[in-house]
C-alpha cells in the first residue's frame, strides 16, 4: 500500500502534550489529522476544541482536520472479554493496564484510519513524567505499540517524550493564552476528564504502593500490552485481507464525526 509521506495523524486530547505535539507537526507536514477518541469513561472531550481553534489561528484553517472517533466496544472487547483469566495471569496489576487496553484501541482505531486514508505516520503526546503510574507511558510498552505499527507498514513516534513543561512551550510560541495548565488536575480546562483514569490513580496511591509498594510494573505491562495485540498483528501479516478484517473489527459498533460535522448536529 502506497502512504503519503506529507501528512500525519496526532492523536489529540486538546491538553497540552498533544497540542504541543500538533504545533511541532504543523511546522513539518502538509495536513495534520487530528483524532480525539470516546469510550464510556471519557467526558467532556469537546473541550479539546478550545485549543484546535489555538492551533488553526496559529497555523490556518486548511492546516488541520479533526474528528472524533468512537473506540467504546473495542476498549470494552479487550479489556473485559478474557478479564476472569487476565486476572488470573497479570494480578491486581490488571487494574492499571486498562489504561493500555484503552490506548491499544485508539491505536487500533488510528492504524485503520491511516490505512483508509493512505497515511505513514502518526504521533502522540506521550510524557515519560506520566511513565511511573500509568502502562500506556512506560517506553517497553510504547515499543510495544511502534512495532504494531510498523507490522502495518506506519511509523510511530513521540516528539515530546522528554519534554518538560509543553504548555510553557506553547505559551511562549504564542499559541495558549497561559502558561500553567499541567497545574489543573481532574477536571480540565482544554481537555476531557477520564472516570476509569481517575479511579486507577486513586487505586495505585491508595492501595497498590501503601500494600505492595509498586507504583510501576512495566515488565507486566509489556506482557499485557504485547499479548493483547497479537491477534492484530496476525492480520497485519495477512496483507490486504488482514487489513480489510481489522476495519471491520475497529468499525463494527464505532461511529466516527468530524468536529464540523458535531457543529453543523
Amino acid at each position: 500500500m502506497n502512504l503519503r509521506e506529507d501528512e500525519i495523524s496526532v492523536q489529540f486530547s486538546g491538553g497540552s502534550d498533544s497540542t504541543y505535539t500538533a504545533a511541532l507537526m504543523a511546522q513539518r507536514f502538509r495536513v495534520v489529522h487530528l483524532h480525539t477518541y470516546r469510550h464510556f469513561g471519557i467526558h467532556f472531550e469537546h473541550k479539546c476544541e478550545r485549543n484546535l481553534s489555538r492551533l488553526r489561528k496559529a497555523f490556518g484553517e486548511e492546516k488541520f482536520t479533526h474528528r472524533y472517533l468512537s473506540v467504546n466496544e473495542l476498549f470494552k472487547s479487550i479489556y473485559f472479554k478474557d478479564i476472569v483469566s487476565d486476572f488470573h495471569n497479570y494480578g491486581n496489576y490488571l487494574v492499571s493496564c486498562s489504561c493500555a487496553a484503552c490506548k491499544l484501541a485508539m491505536h487500533l482505531a488510528t492504524i485503520d484510519y491511516n490505512l483508509q486514508h493512505g497515511i505513514r505516520y502518526v504521533c502522540d503526546g506521550s510524557q515519560r513524567e506520566l511513565a511511573s503510574l500509568f502502562p500506556e507511558q512506560m517506553p517497553g510498552v510504547l515499543e510495544a505499540f511502534a512495532d504494531l505499527y510498523t507490522s502495518f507498514g506506519i511509523i510511530y513516534t513521540n516528539p515530546v517524550y522528554d519534554t518538560e513543561r509543553t504548555d510553557w512551550h506553547l505559551y511562549d510560541m504564542g499559541i495558549t493564552p497561559k502558561r500553567d495548565y499541567k497545574n489543573e488536575h481532574v477536571y480540565y480546562s482544554v481537555q476531557h476528564s477520564c472516570i476509569v483514569g481517575v479511579a486507577i490513580y486513586i487505586y495505585i496511591l491508595g492501595f497498590n504502593i501503601p500494600f505492595f509498594g509498586l507504583q510501576s510494573d512495566e515488565t507486566t505491562a509489556i506482557r499485557y500490552t504485547r499479548n493483547k495485540m497479537e491477534v492484530f498483528r496476525d492480520l497485519a501479516a495477512k496483507g490486504a485481507s488482514g487489513v480489510e478484517q481489522l476495519s471491520i473489527q475497529v468499525n463494527k459498533t464505532r461511529g466516527h464525526r468530524s468536529s464540523a460535522d458535531i457543529n453543523q448536529s
